[in-house]
């Protein structure tokens, strides 16, 4: 890619885990595009004072980083949580610059990864079917008369992604209670592209959730708009097991990076159902989910969930 391009500027959302901050910021400063790419780095205040050693810790790994054109550390003096964290930050951010891509700080990437994003971001900006770039790509076989290199599905993913401000600004972040009579309505529908999505927002409305991706979910499947995936997946999830806030109870979602640089072909490909089925099915409710829907009903998931971690 021609390093004179507009590059979109990254977003990395830190907290209390250094290492894994540590080893995604020494991958991002592989990239090809590193040096030519601003980068700001949220990192949110401690909720106790317990955590404040390992959030300071963060900081100063922050702060060792200069493999970038610019690296911009905001930081937090209070706790935000990671949802209001990404709301503001990446509005803060694009609002600047008018596109983003943003990570987290458990997302390991692949050296291509900037440069695939930054063309996706340059290819599909007038699309406006398109609503992201995912640059994760979970373990889906595609159709073996598949031949694209990106498909596009009507959900998107929240590692390593990136978007525009005139989608962004489409997204209604305070629901009120006829925002939620409203979806109550769409369960069948949604069930298209994951039996979760329902049960997600319900937990929302519920407050056993903060997430900022469920309200962005919805958002883009009531506007039928499209997130483009790559064939191969650029991003490496290392935020499973005792250091996730929001990990995953197994390991359907884990990819490996290839070890090959990879050179993706955009197109105007075709939405495909087919596909689209696939990746809902990872989706689908196992019987640990069904459990935590009951426990939530009776009101001890997440004394449940506390004992649960601390046996793994």
């Amino acid at each position: 890619m021609n390093k004179t391009l507009n590059l979109a500027p990254v977003i990395l959302f830190c907290y209390n885990r250094p290492n894994l901050t540590l080893k995604t910021l020494k991958a991002l400063e592989k990239n090809y595009l590193a040096g030519y790419t601003d980068i700001y780095i949220y990192v949110d205040g401690a909720k106790t004072i317990s955590e404040e050693e390992k959030v300071n810790k963060t900081i100063e790994i922050v702060k060792s980083f200069n493999g970038f054109k610019k690296v911009t550390l905001v930081k937090s003096k209070v706790n935000k949580g990671l949802a209001n964290s990404i709301i503001e930050g990446v509005t803060q951010v694009i609002n600047e610059h008018n596109k983003v891509i943003v990570l987290e700080d458990d997302l390991v990437t692949h050296p291509s990864f900037l440069n695939y994003m930054n063309q996706a971001l340059s290819f599909y900006e007038n699309r406006s079917n398109i609503w992201s770039i995912s640059g994760y790509t979970p373990n889906i076989e595609l159709p073996n008369n598949y031949k694209d290199d990106i498909f596009l599905t009507l959900r998107g993913s929240s590692w390593g992604w990136a978007t525009w401000k005139n989608r962004w600004d489409n997204v209604k972040w305070e629901w009120k209670e006829e925002d939620f009579k409203e979806f109550a309505s769409k369960k069948t529908s949604l069930d298209l592209i994951g039996e979760d999505i329902y049960h997600l927002t319900n937990d929302y409305k519920n407050g056993f959730i903060d997430s900022w991706a469920i309200r962005w979910t919805n958002t883009q499947f009531d506007l039928k708009k499209f997130t483009v995936f790559p064939r191969y997946t650029f991003i490496q999830n290392e935020g499973f097991g005792g250091d996730s806030t929001h990990g995953s109870l197994n390991d359907k979602f884990k990819t490996e990076l290839p070890n090959i640089q990879i050179e993706i072909k955009l197109n105007e490909v075709e939405y495909n159902k087919k596909i689209e089925r696939l990746y809902a099915d990872l989706y689908k409710l196992e019987f640990y989910n069904k459990v935590a829907i009951l426990l939530k009903k009776v009101k001890i998931y997440k004394l449940t969930k506390k004992i649960v971690k601390k046996i793994r």
